[in-house]
């Protein structure tokens, strides 16, 4: 039952939306029959699907604490990939309660842990890849420190990136985040190329 759960939510997050009541039972529900069978190696992609859902609800209190709690089991592993979701899933919570330069500390540390090999597998799991998430985000939250250059350092890294990735939804995260960073810096004809970008994706995607 953990195995299909597992399986099942990323196909939720894809069909019915990262914020779907579906999305939460389901990793709930992983999340305790880890804790009833002692199964470790399964409770961090339940705990990594209950951040995500909490991060796309709006309810940040919730994901900060899950994203603390990824961070703790990470530590204690040997495997860089879930210390890289990790450092994203604390990043991208104190972007949005607006704490920059805990967030850039995160990014900071995930960037370097980026394997371009391992992002198209990490995506289809977690519904974004979580270096290009990483990089993604890093860009707003170094603007928001007073960093336009290194921002725009970051989109650029992100949309390298995306190429060793097909996988449509990391696509769209960056175009969106790349196009947030140049209406920033008043570049209008940059804009609409990304936005352009979008709305091919989400027309091809029928989104």
């Amino acid at each position: 039952e953990l195995d299909l759960l597992l399986a099942l939510g990323p196909a939720l997050m894809a069909a019915k939306g990262w914020a779907a009541p579906e999305v939460e039972q389901t990793y709930a529900r992983a999340r305790v029959l880890c804790a009833q069978a002692r199964k470790t190696a399964q409770l961090f992609p339940a705990l990594r699907g209950l951040w995500r859902f909490y991060r796309s609800r709006g309810d940040l209190a919730t994901a900060i604490e899950l994203g603390e709690e990824l961070y703790r089991l990470a530590q204690h592993e040997a495997a860089p990939t879930h210390l890289l979701e990790a450092h994203d899933a604390l990043g991208q919570t104190l972007f949005y309660l607006g704490k920059y330069s805990a967030a850039w500390w995160h990014f900071a540390q995930g960037i370097p842990l980026i394997d371009p090999t391992v992002q198209r597998a990490q995506a289809i799991r977690h519904g974004i890849a979580p270096g290009v998430a990483c990089l993604a985000y890093a860009a707003p939250t170094l603007w928001s420190l007073g960093y336009p250059e290194q921002a725009l350092q970051r989109c650029q890294e992100a949309l390298m990136l995306i190429q060793e990735c097909e996988h449509p939804e990391s696509h769209m995260l960056v175009h969106h985040l790349t196009a947030y960073l140049y209406h920033r810096r008043r570049e209008p004809s940059a804009v609409q190329a990304h936005a352009d970008a979008v709305l091919t994706l989400a027309t091809a995607q029928g989104w």
